[in-house]
């Protein structure tokens, strides 16, 4: 399959899925899910789902285990979604992306507050008052 139609069935597989994850999957343990990303093998045999959530650790296996359980429907509906003679096999991957992204944010954060020398997003790298007496291109040679 050449990259183009690649990266469409991939995001037509990422809209299915997320789809069904919303709307057709009625378990209470499902809790909040994205779809992030799906990478198709070249030969689209395999397709991996990477999958987000919200909660803690344990939320998260729950989530993960409704989702394994439910892979022969979200397969069948992705084979019926997608144009083609045969459909990945998905394979459901615990996306902690997010989750690391948001613990470097705060450890910024906590370096920032820690070291008042550090030059924050709030306040220019330099008084603004220098910005008044500067001179612009030599000005003040005329």
């Amino acid at each position: 399959m050449n990259e183009t139609r690649l990266k469409r069935a991939e995001q037509v597989i990422r809209q299915k899925v997320s789809e069904a994850l919303l709307h057709d999957i009625k378990d209470p343990r499902l809790g909040f899910s994205t779809v992030t990303k799906v990478a198709a093998t070249k030969d689209f045999r395999y397709a991996k789902v990477y999958v987000s959530f919200m909660g803690n650790t344990q939320d998260k296996d729950k989530s993960m285990r409704v989702i394994r359980r439910s892979q022969p429907f979200l397969q069948a509906a992705v084979a019926k979604t997608l144009n083609t003679k045969t459909a990945p096999e998905l394979i459901f991957v615990l996306d902690e992306s997010i989750d690391k992204s948001l613990h470097m944010t705060d450890l910024i954060k906590q370096a920032r507050a820690s070291d008042p020398g550090l030059v924050t997003d709030e306040e220019p790298p330099f008084p603004a008052d220098e910005l008044e007496d500067a001179d612009p291109a030599g000005a003040a040679d005329e």
